[in-house]
Formats: C-alpha cells, sequence, structure tokens
C-alpha cells in the first residue's frame, strides 16, 4: 500500500539502485542529480531534477542516496532546505513501519529455497554466519569469499547478503550455502529471527554498524573493517560509539582501515588482519614487445584514475611501444568524462570476471594503483601473486608493506609528476621490471597467502567459540 508522504531522492547511482526498493511505497515526486545530462531526463518513471529546481516541488523530506552524502547534504542545507527533512540510505531504519518485509531467499548449489523473513522454518543454529555488504566482484566481496572457504573446511558455514551478485556462484560452487536477505540492510541483528542459535557471526565492512548497534550479545562476533576514512562521513557517529565490544572482536584490513575507524571511535580495540588472494600458477614472466601500464577497478573519483590518464598525456607521444589499459566499472559520470582521453595506447575495457582478469594479467607489465584513499588494494597483492610489480600511491594500505625502487614504487598520493617519473623510469628500465615484479612476490608469501590467514583466523576462530 503506497504512503501519502511525498518525497524527493538525491542520487541516481550505484545507492539509488541499490536502495530505491525501499522508498518505492512513498510517493517519490522527483529525483535530483547535479549532472546536467541527466536532469531533464526520466529514471524509472522519475523526473530527473536539479537541486534548485526539486527543492520547490512540495515534499516532506529528501532522501540521498550517494556515498557522497556530506557534500550533497551541506548543498541541501545551502539552499535553504531544513536539515531534519534530510535523510539517507543509513536512516532507512527509521521507515521500518513503512517498508514491506521482504521474502529470504537460500541459494545452494544446484536449487534455491524461499522463506519468509519472520518465520522460523529457516534458522542458522550452529552455523557460522558471514555478512556481506554484497556479493559484487569487489575486494571486500572476495574476502568474504576467502573467509568462507577457510571455514567452511572445518565448519557449517553460511553467507548472507542484502545484494546478490557474482561472488555468490562462486561460493555455491565451493558448497558453501548464500542467503539473500534484502531486510539485513535495515533491521538490527536482533530482528533477523533465522539468526537464533547461530555459532559465530562476522559482519565485513562498516556498512554493518547499525546492524550490530542492537545485536545477540550471546552469540561471538567478528567485525572486520575495510574502508577508509570518508566512507565514514554519512554514518551517524553516535551509534558508532555506543556499540558494545563485548564478546566482539573488531579487525581492520590495514592501518588505514584502522586509523579511520579509530578517528571517530577511538576508545576501541582494533586488530589488523590483511586479507588474503589465492595463489595462482606461476607463469615465467617476459618482456613483450609491447609494455602495458593498468589500473584496476570501479572508475571513480577516489581511486584516482584521472591521475593516471594525467600522467600518460604527459609521456604518451614519447613511446610508441607502450599502452595503458583502465579496467573496471565505467558507468559512472566520472567514468564517461575520462573517457574522452581513450585513443589507440589508451583502452577503456570495462568489467571482468575474476576469469578473464586472470587472463589479462599475463599481458600486464605494471599495475598502478592511484587511488587518493584506498584500505588497501588487492589488485596490488593479485599483481604481487604473478610477479607484477605496482606503482602505487602513499594513501593506499597496501604502500605500508612496499620498500621502494626494491619490491614495487610508491609515488605521494595526488602528485602526477611522480606519478610520471616512476612510471618513465619502469618503462627505460624493463630488465629490472622483471626483477622488481619478482621480488615484489615474497610480500605475497610473508603478508597475504592462505597459509599466514588461515593459521591467524581459524585460531582466533577457536578461542571465540570456546569461549
Amino acid at each position: 500500500m503506497q504512503c501519502s508522504k511525498r518525497i524527493l531522492i538525491f542520487g541516481t547511482g550505484d545507492y539509488y539502485q541499490r536502495y530505491c526498493k525501499w522508498l518505492n511505497h512513498y510517493q517519490i515526486i522527483a529525483l535530483i542529480d547535479n549532472d546536467s545530462h541527466k536532469q531533464g531526463t526520466l529514471l524509472d518513471g522519475y523526473p530527473v531534477m536539479s537541486p534548485q529546481s526539486a527543492i520547490c516541488l512540495k515534499y516532506e523530506f529528501i532522501v540521498i542516496l550517494s556515498i557522497h552524502d556530506k557534500e550533497m547534504r551541506e548543498q541541501l542545507v545551502s539552499l535553504g532546505v531544513n536539515p531534519k527533512q534530510i535523510y539517507n540510505q543509513n536512516d532507512l531504519y527509521l521507515f521500518q513501519r513503512d517498508l514491506d518485509v521482504k521474502p529470504v531467499r537460500i541459494y545452494k548449489k544446484n536449487h534455491v529455497e524461499l522463506h519468509d523473513s519472520r518465520d522460523v522454518d529457516y534458522n542458522a543454529a550452529g552455523k557460522m554466519v558471514i555478512f556481506s555488504n554484497d556479493l559484487y566482484i569487489n575486494g571486500a566481496s572476495m574476502a568474504v569469499v576467502n573467509v568462507a572457504s577457510v571455514l567452511a573446511a572445518t565448519y557449517d558455514v553460511i553467507v548472507a547478503t542484502s545484494e546478490d551478485g557474482y561472488c555468490r556462484q562462486i561460493l555455491n560452487d565451493r558448497g558453501i550455502d548464500v542467503i539473500i536477505d534484502e531486510n539485513i540492510s535495515v533491521l538490527s541483528m536482533e530482528q533477523i529471527e533465522w539468526l537464533s542459535g547461530a555459532r559465530l557471526i562476522i559482519c565485513n565492512t562498516i556498512h554493518f554498524y547499525r546492524f550490530l548497534a542492537k545485536r545477540c550479545g550471546d552469540i561471538p562476533t567478528i567485525w572486520w573493517l575495510h574502508e577508509p576514512a570518508f566512507f565514514y562521513e554519512g554514518l551517524d557517529i553516535d551509534i558508532l560509539k555506543n556499540i558494545s565490544q563485548d564478546n566482539m572482536i573488531i579487525l581492520a584490513v590495514s592501518e588505514v582501515a584502522k586509523r579511520a575507524c579509530l578517528r571517530y571511535n577511538p576508545k576501541i580495540t582494533i586488530n589488523i588482519f590483511p586479507v588474503y588472494v589465492d595463489d595462482v600458477e606461476q607463469v615465467n614472466r617476459k618482456l613483450r614487445g609491447k609494455f602495458t601500464f593498468a589500473t584496476i577497478g570501479y572508475v571513480r573519483p577516489w581511486k584516482g584514475q584521472d591521475l593516471f590518464i594525467e600522467a600518460i598525456q604527459e609521456i604518451q607521444d614519447f613511446y610508441d611501444d607502450v599502452e595503458f589499459l583502465i579496467i573496471g566499472d565505467n558507468s559512472s559520470c566520472f567514468a564517461q568524462k575520462l573517457k574522452v582521453a581513450e585513443n589507440s595506447k589508451v583502452h577503456f575495457l570495462g568489467e571482468m570476471s575474476p576469469e578473464k582478469l586472470n587472463d589479462m594479467y599475463k599481458n600486464i607489465d605494471v599495475v598502478v594503483c592511484p587511488s587518493r584513499i584506498e584500505s588497501l588494494s588487492i589488485v596490488v597483492i593479485e599483481a604481487m601473486i604473478r610477479d607484477i610489480p605496482s606503482i602505487v600511491s602513499s594513501s593506499a594500505g597496501v604502500a605500508e608493506y612496499i620498500t621502494d625502487g626494491l619490491d614495487g614504487w610508491i609515488f605521494t598520493s595526488e602528485n602526477v609528476d611522480e606519478l610520471k617519473d616512476k612510471m618513465i623510469y619502469a618503462i627505460e628500465n624493463r630488465d629490472e621490471v622483471l626483477e622488481v615484479g619478482g621480488r615484489s612476490r615474497e610480500i605475497y608469501e610473508k603478508f597475504f597467502s592462505k597459509k599466514v590467514f588461515s593459521d591467524r583466523l581459524l585460531k582466533m576462530v577457536e578461542e571465540m567459540i570456546s569461549g
């Protein structure tokens, strides 16, 4: 049944696609976007308007669905919107009375089961439940896949998420059941009735802070943080500060992720717990006719692909046998603006499956991580596994493990001249690139291998459940 409240939604990107379903029962009178190319169009039947035009309409509140919540909130307030009329995706729990409870889908290797989320015909009694924000192809989701795989060799494990994706099939192929429960986005842990009797809970990413605010304290819990500081800007810090650590261990994938959380809650205890990445069959690397640089990951402002392109534009005309690849989802407005730089040497290849990306690595000589902020960087670790050296921003968590010039190269974050110089050095010292790549493999074996990770994880889990 539709609610009579008239609302505006600010944001038409990833977060809109993920969370708009929870607002469909309201009278959505318009969508707001700052992109002039979207203004005047329709999306899902709703008109897309500028902030200045939309706020002239009669509405009860505005919901921001974007990672850029802080800037968008400030923009609305500067236009005269009452701050009390502004919400974001983290506030969806406030609308619970109006929300329709979604059914739970359980994906097993060969079939799917449907259950009412508030029915007890399914429960996780005796199981270890690993919560993932989504199952798209990204570093955090692959970390969940690997944790589940390690634990499933010893324990009964199930993965739960609100957003289905490619990684679900990987888990099912490994014999691990997956629960798709959209209600996880808006309910707290104690409200998820099928969790009753779980043996251990692992929550992956900061997105579960509200979920953990009201939790089942008798269930041992691990909270694994991956995010840099800007992810915290739209959170309710008071809730974050009041989360109890009783019967809960908090981990972070890097010092970058640890500092981000401590900045907002300095009283909690956080231990460093890096991810592991699956090893691959070693290939004897050798120089090819072309020398190839690549960035891999979502094409977004904080990933810094614009810095990579700036460096490329200063060197591409001086080397005929060099090419540059930008691999990753490029559907954002930011990516579309960067695509004007595409030419015979600069290629936007879009998102790739893990299998296709594995083949692509064979044609890459140097991976570039130009991120303005990055908690770790899975792709740099994947490069290390394959003896491929990386040029890494000083803001990336993985830079803590690299010795500049020995097993990789580090440039000062956002310094295009330094990035350019490192790229030129690699082009003009190609034999050394092979040597640096070989030494980078040693970082993987010491810090990010399955054995190192598994030993630490199993020891920690056993201590928690034995109490």
